[in-house]
């Protein structure tokens, strides 16, 4: 999945693979070279139950720009 076409910020709804929906803000897109642990590429998220979650691009099943369409991985 091509989680570069997320980096501009706002509102997002992301799908994981476990079944869970997370719905908040996008903050930041992170590349592959920044996660250097790991070397895949992820999605910062800012939920409004205060928490920040830190997706990476296998963990997604599905996301959801609020003003467009799906994309599935």
């Amino acid at each position: 999945m091509n989680l570069k076409q997320y980096c501009k910020p706002g509102k997002i709804r992301i799908r994981t693979k476990s079944g869970r929906v997370i719905i908040g803000t996008l903050w930041q897109y992170c590349y592959p070279e920044d996660n250097e642990d790991i070397g895949k590429e992820s999605l910062l998220i800012d939920a409004p139950d205060g928490n920040c979650y830190d997706l990476c691009e296998d963990d997604i099943d599905e996301i959801e720009n609020l003003d467009e369409d799906k994309v599935t991985a």
